[in-house]
């Protein structure tokens, strides 16, 4: 401040580092045209946490994130914690759940994506650190569906004659080049034949 004011002091910091830092201003008093002696006032900031950009993860349908949310922090800002509303799903997905109390653990949410394509969630993730909030970023969840096979598939044919019966799943769109392994199936009556397909394949059976 070089001209005079009795004005308080109301300048902002910023502060990404992992510790407290501090501002020290050198004050001169003027009264009357005459000057005292100076004092220092010294501003502590407590740092920001700042969250690492491009956080994600590639799970299938089905199974349960683990996503740890770091930060950039140098030193490492031990004990900031994050919330975050539900995620944001794309094409009907399911799953995901909002973290309303602060807290640093990973993301371990689980989803279910039955369409034809890959499926995101987005979390808009708040950290706090000492009572400080940063930046929101967000962390993206990328789900690879799971086939759903039509159910009720059947077919009927003679003996001696050999089945070539399609099986199809309900996910849209189409899910090119899906495979399929099964044991041998159980025989009534004594019948016999069939064979088990232990490496997955798309053919017929």
């Amino acid at each position: 401040r070089v001209v005079g004011s009795g004005a308080n002091i109301t300048d902002s910091f910023v502060n990404t580092t992992g510790s407290d830092q501090t501002a020290t201003y050198t004050v001169t008093p003027t009264y009357g045209g005459c000057a005292g002696s100076t004092q220092t006032i010294v501003i502590t900031v407590h740092p920001e946490p700042v969250i690492t950009a491009g956080l994600t993860q590639t799970i299938c349908s089905g199974g349960t994130t683990n996503r740890s949310i770091t930060t950039t922090n140098v030193p490492a800002l031990v004990g900031a914690t994050f919330t975050y509303a539900a995620p944001v799903n794309t094409g009907g997905m399911t799953g995901g759940t909002a973290r309303v109390v602060g807290s640093g653990a990973n993301i371990t949410d689980s989803f279910v994506n039955t369409t034809g394509s890959d499926q995101t969630a987005t979390y808009t993730v708040l950290p706090t650190y000492g009572g400080c909030t940063g930046s929101t970023r967000t962390i993206v969840i990328t789900v690879h569906p799971e086939p759903v096979l039509t159910v009720g598939m059947a077919t009927t044919l003679c003996s001696g004659v050999a089945a070539n019966y399609a099986i199809t799943t309900t996910n849209v769109p189409a899910l090119v080049g899906t495979t399929y392994t099964w044991a041998a199936p159980v025989n009534t009556g004594g019948m016999t034949g069939g064979t088990a397909r232990v490496v997955g394949s798309g053919a017929n059976i």
